[in-house]
C-alpha cells in the first residue's frame, strides 16, 4: 500500500483542465480522501489549517474522485464553490496491491 498527498490551493478543481498540482491516475483503485481545509491566525498571526471536513472515496481516477468530493462539500456546506467555505484542500491517497 503507497501513502501520497496532494495540496490545493483557491481554484476550483476540474478534471482534465491541469488546476492541481502533480495528479496521478491510479492504475489501482485507490482510496482517496480529500481533506478540506480553512485557514486561521492563532494570537501571534501564525496561520494553522483547521479541518473542516473529509470525504473518503473510492476510485480508480484520482481526478473523478476529487471533482466528486468537491461536489459533496459543497453541497454539505450550501455553497456554490468550494473557496467560499474552505481556504485549499488536500487529496490522500493509499493504493490498494492487487
Amino acid at each position: 500500500m503507497t501513502s501520497t498527498s496532494t495540496m490545493q490551493m483557491g481554484n476550483r478543481a476540474v478534471p482534465g483542465k491541469g488546476t492541481c498540482a502533480a495528479r496521478e491516475s491510479a492504475p489501482a483503485l485507490a482510496s482517496v480522501e480529500v481533506v478540506f481545509y480553512k485557514e486561521i491566525l492563532d494570537h501571534r498571526g501564525f496561520p494553522h489549517r483547521c479541518e473542516l471536513m473529509r470525504v473518503p472515496n473510492e476510485a480508480a481516477d484520482i481526478d473523478q474522485a476529487t471533482a466528486g468530493a468537491i461536489l459533496v462539500f459543497e453541497r454539505e456546506q450550501h455553497v456554490s464553490d468550494w473557496t467560499i467555505a474552505a481556504d485549499c484542500y488536500e487529496v490522500q491517497t493509499q493504493r490498494h496491491a492487487v
